[in-house]
């Protein structure tokens, strides 16, 4: 694998689809995609705002092959920058039809975004690369040398005892066993033993920095377990994410700590200021204003689940995720100019 570019440069690469209309294996997509539009212009404001574009090598787009047009438009609307490209999933990742159609229970579409994530190791131009999913916001200014440091970068840690300051007691047992049951599946796959798997320690998801080389080793030891592409397992399998094969392999082969410094689950993605759940799952009452999300220097982004109806989220001020995200623009516009006035009189 060639990687010639600046060791202080990172490469972006965020699955996308507008609109989608399948079989109802793959409806995930068209549920969770409604103002996809705004919300993904949303997320391209706060990052050409507020990441040092200097450390930017490329911001790869992967979206269904028919909505590449559409997409080049809303790139276009907020940057003309030719780093920031649009590829269509039939060049990035094989087998996707396999896939969105193969999984079970409406969530063709969110495995499919997971195969692209890792399938992208092999296009993208650093070692390093940011997966970004569109629901994301950035907060802060923030450039290469805030996620990578001697070569080893960030990763958020969360445990069972965060998830306990966080949610209800009830939830806290949900989420438990969704991410352990999504480990010892992903383990499964990969043919190794569970059996001493941590229940209290989490790897935090989206965004998440993977490292290319042990990505494509993590493929190659899956292909090598079943004798067939990888794709194609994937897409024959259901419970796994990517994060638990990419790092179910990297604990096993005992590489995590070589790759990563550990942080808190506040630090690259701030899972406290998120939208990560209904409101009636945390433990206090959440007030998604300014203060909560720019009110600390906590967290470089935050996520506001699309998934999440907004009925169960949205402050009773707004009447639609669009009035809502206009004003994080205002938000992000402020921060922006206050970051600019610091610098000049520094």
């Amino acid at each position: 694998m060639n990687h010639p570019v600046p060791g202080n440069q990172l490469s972006f690469v965020m699955p996308l689809s507008l609109r989608e209309q399948f079989t109802d294996a793959s409806s995930w997509r068209d549920e969770v995609n409604k103002d996809a539009e705004a919300r993904v212009r949303l997320f391209l404001r706060s990052f050409t705002l507020l990441f040092r574009q200097d450390d930017l090598c490329e911001f790869i787009i992967v979206c269904p092959d028919g909505q590449c047009a559409a997409v080049r438009d809303i790139v276009a609307a907020v940057t003309c920058d030719q780093r920031y490209l649009v590829l269509a999933e039939s060049s990035v990742a094989s087998a996707m039809d396999g896939v969105l159609k193969a999984n079970v229970d409406g969530l063709g579409g969110w495995y499919a975004q997971q195969i692209i994530k890792l399938a992208a190791h092999r296009i993208v131009k650093t070692r390093l690369y940011f997966v970004i999913d569109s629901d994301l916001v950035c907060i802060r200014p923030c450039s290469h040398a805030s996620f990578v440091a001697d070569g080893r970068a960030l990763l958020n840690i969360e445990t069972a005892a965060d998830y306990g300051a966080l949610y209800s007691p009830v939830f806290v047992g949900k989420e438990v066993r969704i991410k352990t049951g999504r480990r010892r599946a992903s383990l499964a796959i990969l043919g190794q033993d569970d059996a001493g798997i941590d229940c209290t320690v989490f790897y935090g998801e989206t965004p998440v920095i993977l490292s290319a080389p042990h990505v494509a080793a993590m493929l190659g030891a899956l292909e090598n377990v079943h004798g067939k592409d990888w794709a194609s397992v994937l897409a024959e399998n259901q419970g796994w994410t990517e994060y638990g094969l990419y790092f179910g392999y990297l604990d096993a082969m005992g590489l995590t700590s070589t790759v990563y410094r550990p942080a808190d689950c506040d630090t690259v993605l701030s899972l406290r200021k998120s939208v990560w759940q209904e409101t009636g799952a945390y433990r206090a009452a959440r007030h998604y204003d300014h203060a909560h999300f720019f009110g600390d220097d906590q967290g470089y982004f935050v996520a506001i689940q699309s998934w999440i109806p907004s009925t169960q989220w949205l402050p009773p001020r707004y009447d639609s995720k669009l009035e809502f995200y206009a004003d994080m623009e205002k938000w992000l516009t402020s921060i922006k100019a206050k970051t600019i006035r610091k610098q000049s009189i520094a």
